[in-house]
């Protein structure tokens, strides 16, 4: 057992040893999002993560999302991501001219680079809930172990919400 997981460690290492393009890709995500929310984006990001939260509830549980899925001539995965961007983004919209969130909760300093880092992790483990497994697999181990496996889409799921009562934020 223990000569076992050296090996599988051992293969993490080596196999790991550069940046795969799905580590630099979920690095981009980062980024950009870090990029947005200290600049523009520290009013919205509240409303940006329950709109995560709503619209991958909304492709994980509603059935007529199918439908939708077949009016786009392509992969399924793709079209399930396709239609959760809209989804997203309509949610997003609604919420932030709705002004629901506007003078409760605004992160400032730190807290802003703990939300976006929450929010990449659940953007990553939603859009991974909606990819074929062939898809999953030409992902790097790394990338597995960090977003697809079972306890960390747990704790990918649950970081915001613990964010949430952890941190309060300017009002």
């Amino acid at each position: 057992m223990p000569e076992e997981a050296m090996s599988q460690i051992s293969s993490l290492v080596e196999n790991t040893s550069y940046l795969t393009w799905d580590l630099l890709a979920i690095l981009a995500f980062l980024a950009i999002f870090l990029l947005y929310a200290y600049s523009i984006g520290k009013d919205s990001l509240i409303p940006s993560i329950i709109a995560l939260y709503i619209s991958g509830f909304t492709m994980m549980f509603l059935p007529y999302i199918n439908n939708l899925e077949s009016l786009i001539k392509t992969d399924s995965s793709i079209s399930s991501i396709i239609i959760f961007a809209i989804v997203y983004l309509i949610v997003f919209f609604v919420l932030k001219w709705n002004g629901f969130f506007e003078p409760y909760v605004v992160p400032t300093g730190i807290e802003i680079a703990l939300f976006a880092i929450s929010f990449t992790g659940l953007l990553a483990v939603i859009l991974g809930s909606l990819m074929s497994v062939e898809m999953i697999a030409s992902f790097s181990p790394l990338s597995r172990m960090i977003f697809t496996g079972n306890i960390a889409v747990t704790i990918w799921s649950l970081a915001p919400l613990g964010l949430f009562i952890l941190i309060r934020g300017d009002t």
